[in-house]
């Protein structure tokens, strides 16, 4: 019983965080009502090679996978962001089903081992909360 409870929580937050209505950060380079020509979008986007994902408070997520683990890397206007200490998790949906995963932090990065590499089509979401208390939340499909 308790394990349907959490598949259903699981699916319930990731389908929510899936929702493009549900104002949930993740749009690339979405800056409501941000001058961009103030900001210097140069150094942003992905440098370890994964896919890239930037809120609208300028935190970048980069989601590199890697064949049984998954890095993400954490940046704040272009610039790592410590998140040690902080505690996040990955949401993730394979055809196997939905998982939700803590994300052990080190530095700038969030990593999780994986049962099965991610392949194509497989969603992830990645949600929590920096050390200034700052909800970050990204959503990738793997390519």
């Amino acid at each position: 019983m308790k394990t349907k409870y959490v598949s259903r929580v699981a699916a319930a937050a990731f389908m929510l965080a899936l929702n493009p209505a549900s104002g949930v950060a993740g749009e690339k380079h979405g800056h409501d009502g941000h001058n961009h020509s103030k900001h210097d979008h140069s150094n942003h986007g992905p440098v370890h090679g994964g896919q890239f994902i930037e809120d609208a408070n300028h935190h970048g997520v980069e989601m590199v996978a890697k064949e049984n683990e998954v890095v993400f890397f954490m940046t704040v206007e272009g610039k790592p962001l410590d998140v040690s200490g902080s505690q996040f998790k990955a949401i993730i949906q394979t055809e196997a089903g939905t998982k939700m995963i803590a994300l052990n932090s080190d530095g700038a990065m969030l990593t999780a081992t994986l049962e099965s590499p991610l392949v194509k089509g497989d969603k992830v979401v990645v949600t929590g909360k920096d050390s200034h208390g700052d909800t970050i939340q990204a959503r990738f499909v793997k390519d």
